[in-house]
């Protein structure tokens, strides 16, 4: 047993020190709920189910909401990405949205815990929406854009969802071109932003894939990503996210 965070060979405890480390940052930088504003915890236990867990099913292309998420025929002849599934809406000043800008601009890390309890509900509420998927992918950073913010959402997110369905999360897509950020761009520009902006990694034939990332917009990204994915020999490409703008 450690005493005082110290085992019987003199070193201090991981433990400890994850503890120590949990203290000092709460102390000094306390986290309020993005919707009442207690102290404690960035959604609390009352607001968490202000979050609508229903679900965005919607085609990818077009964004016609059709309960299943799949591709319109129409929009399946000019489109890689044959579904997408969203926990929530996208709407400002919601939670989800509040919890998604934390998470993306101010670099708060601990809004992945909110995400994962998200997933988790979601998931046993629509569990059949996950079967026949084979692997996971997310949306990669670019090596600079991960140095400056010291992780990449779209990988962790990714990470807790694999836990979930027990499906492994592997890093089959690289950013090999420096982007702008695609909330300074308007629609038609964040397409071309994003053109060629990723190389596939990894042999993923006949896969089918769920892509993650933490919202869909546009979707320029993950439509860049699909069609990388599916000249690589990919199935079926289903996009996950947090949320969707519609």
């Amino acid at each position: 047993m450690d005493y005082f965070g110290i085992n019987r060979n003199g070193f201090v405890s991981e433990t400890f020190l994850f503890r120590l480390k949990k203290l000092v940052k709460d102390s000094l930088f306390p986290f309020f709920c993005v919707v009442c504003g207690a102290e404690g915890e960035l959604l609390c236990a009352v607001c968490y189910p202000k979050i609508d867990l229903s679900g965005v099913f919607a085609c990818p292309r077009c964004g016609r909401e059709n309960g299943s998420g799949f591709c319109c025929v129409k929009c399946k002849r000019i489109n890689s990405l044959d579904r997408h599934i969203a926990i929530t809406r996208f709407i400002n000043k919601t939670p989800a949205q509040k919890l998604l800008h934390d998470f993306k601009y101010h670099f708060v890390e601990e809004a992945m815990n909110v995400f994962a309890a998200l997933m988790i509900d979601f998931v046993d509420i629509n569990s059949g929406c996950f079967l026949d998927i084979d692997v996971i992918i997310p949306v990669p950073l670019h090596r600079r854009r991960t140095a400056e913010r010291g992780f990449n959402q779209s990988e962790l997110i990714a990470q807790a969802l694999g836990e979930r369905l027990n499906l492994p999360v592997i890093m089959a897509l690289k950013r090999v071109r420096f982007t702008r950020p695609q909330v300074d761009l308007l629609a038609k520009e964040r397409a071309k932003n994003v053109a060629g902006a990723f190389s596939l990694t990894q042999d993923i034939t006949g896969k089918n894939v769920m892509l993650v990332d933490d919202v869909f917009t546009t979707g320029s990204t993950l439509l860049e990503c699909a069609k990388v994915l599916k000249n690589g020999g990919a199935k079926v490409i289903t996009a996950f996210t947090i949320a969707r703008a519609l």
